[in-house]
């Protein structure tokens, strides 16, 4: 049994066929034309009558004939009585009653004499009814109603008179299957869900379950939500849904199901980054050099996100961390710590969020040790000669140049300028200090406000001192080793001419670079005759001039031995 009727009929001498069926009271907008005598209706459990007209082509003669759906509805655990008109009762032999679901088998017999339920006179699941047993009213009872006695029953001599028609189906209700709740739940807030409650009709058998529509009921922590009795839920996410747990249950007439297992809601969201100050919101703070400063980045956001913190337009990292907040804690801000600070939120999926503040801490004007300085000048002297000193400087706000101050041997008047670096703390000061005679050389103090900034010494600018120890000796066959020892240079780049003496001339056999003060120096001039004697001296010269010429110092040039 599969739930559909074929329809057979007599071939005549016509090769086709016309068919209109009727379900219930409605009828097919169209005839069908067929080729073979027969024709199958489909699901007719859902009808009470099927009604078939056939028509020989091009004939207009109707041939009708209707079907009775007859189906007794019950459920699992009753007790039902099934009963159908057979159109005679055999007065020899017997009447069979047959049950087909999964198999076909005769569930008892009748005799005029009484009712054989498989070779015994009594049976715990059928009780047939009728009196007289030879009566065509066929009617009994089903006790303790399974899935399994679900089907169509009707009767006969044979189980192919049981096919010709009539009969009944028993149809068995029982309640759906768990639903089961499924859905994509990780999704973005601001975007829809939707969640299936996916569950089956148990009840029997198939042909009949798979004919019917299920509806649905869906529930919000345990409250129904009112007017969703469909399959799907669709929802709109919000960051709130988190909170939520949903299930189901299927209801085929008056059988519910059990409820599903609960799902929740997985709403993915990154929300703007906030960053705070000690504990207050602002895009800009100045705060005081030693003072305490805290960092807070606050960064909401499903899955957690990476929070990270970074300084300057190098954009280096000063903390990461992988949750809602970030702390950073300077205990004592000092001037360095000023820079444009950067939180920062990421999650894979999303934009990043970026929060900027600007940090200026106040502190007091000072040297700056950090940067290079020049504190040791050598000058020549003279109505036009000034010397150009740079001093690096930290201070916020900055200064004005006005605020400095010279003082050295003699009163100066120096002309001096400002300009901040590549941060707002770095500042240079550039100072133009005259040297007008030798008075002028000495030590000088910069001073801010009557407080050092730091000192320097201009040295007179002179001809180099002659080198020192000066001597030589000869250690291989061809060869002399001079020595001698670097003395100041005079302020300039000095260097060192050697002279030997060829016949009553002296001539310049070497010029060697200044390896610097009190460092000892070698030179050796090379391809000198063996057994002769040679007479050398040096001296020292920069771009002022050169120093005196040492004494003399003789080297007898060794042979082969």
């Amino acid at each position: 049994m599969s739930g559909n009727v074929i329809f057979t009929w007599t071939p005549s001498n016509y090769s086709s066929y016309d068919v209109l069926i009727t379900r219930d009271t409605t009828s097919d907008t169209l005839w069908t034309r067929v080729s073979d005598t027969q024709y199958t209706v489909r699901d007719v459990l859902l009808y009470e009558k099927i009604t078939i007209n056939v028509r020989e082509t091009s004939s207009s003669v109707d041939n009708r004939l209707t079907y009775n759906v007859f189906k007794i509805k019950t459920k699992v655990g009753d007790t039902v009585n099934l009963s159908w008109t057979a159109p005679f009762f055999p007065v020899a032999g017997q009447y069979n009653v047959y049950h087909t679901y999964s198999e076909n088998r005769t569930i008892f017999s009748i005799r005029s004499s009484g009712v054989s339920y498989g070779g015994n006179n009594q049976s715990t699941k059928y009780t047939y009814l009728t009196r007289p047993f030879t009566s065509t009213n066929i009617m009994f009872s089903i006790r303790d109603i399974t899935l399994d006695d679900a089907g169509y029953y009707n009767g006969g001599t044979s189980d192919e008179a049981a096919w010709s028609g009539g009969g009944v189906v028993l149809v068995v209700h029982n309640k759906p299957s768990k639903p089961k709740v499924t859905g994509d739940l990780n999704v973005e807030v601001n975007r829809y869900i939707t969640l299936t409650c996916s569950s089956q009709s148990t009840s029997a058998p198939v042909y009949y379950s798979k004919l019917l529509t299920l509806s649905h009921t869906w529930l919000v922590n345990e409250t129904r939500i009112s007017g969703e009795t469909r399959e799907t839920l669709r929802l709109y996410v919000t960051k709130n849904l988190k909170y939520n747990r949903y299930t189901c249950t299927a209801r085929e007439d008056d059988m519910e199901s059990d409820r599903s297992d609960p799902v929740q809601i997985n709403p993915l969201y990154l929300d703007d980054t906030l960053l705070y100050i000690n504990g207050e919101m602002k895009s800009n703070i100045e705060l005081n050099e030693n003072a305490p400063l805290r960092i807070s980045c606050h960064v909401d956001g499903n899955p957690a996100p990476t929070i990270r913190l970074s300084r300057g337009q190098a954009d280096t990292v000063l903390e990461q961390r992988q949750g809602t907040w970030l702390n950073y804690t300077i205990d004592m801000a000092q001037c360095t710590d000023t820079d444009t600070y950067r939180c920062r939120g990421t999650s894979t999926g999303f934009s990043n969020t970026d929060k900027v503040i600007n940090i200026n801490v106040l502190c007091n004007t000072r040297f700056d040790k950090a940067d290079r300085f020049k504190s040791t000048y050598g000058s020549k002297s003279g109505s036009d000669t000034t010397i150009t000193v740079t001093v690096p400087i930290i201070a916020y706000p900055p200064p004005q140049s006005s605020d400095f101050k010279w003082d050295g041997p003699v009163s100066v008047s120096a002309r001096t300028t400002f300009s901040t670096g590549y941060v707002s703390y770095k500042h240079v000061i550039e100072s133009f200090i005259p040297v007008k005679d030798h008075t002028y050389f000495g030590n000088y103090t910069l001073s801010y406000k009557g407080q050092t900034v730091t000192r320097i010494t201009i040295n007179a600018e002179d001809v180099p001192q002659t080198p020192t120890n000066f001597t030589g000796y000869s250690y291989t066959n061809g060869s002399v080793s001079l020595t001698w020892v670097s003395g100041f240079n005079g302020g300039p780049e000095q260097f060192f001419l050697l002279y030997a003496m060829e016949g009553s001339n002296w001539k310049v056999i070497g010029n060697v670079s200044d390896p610097g003060e009190g460092r000892l120096v070698f030179f050796d001039p090379r391809f000198l005759s063996p057994g002769q004697e040679y007479s050398f001296r040096i001296q020292s010269c920069n771009r002022m001039n050169c120093s005196l010429l040492s004494a003399d110092t003789k080297v007898t040039v060794k042979g082969k031995p």
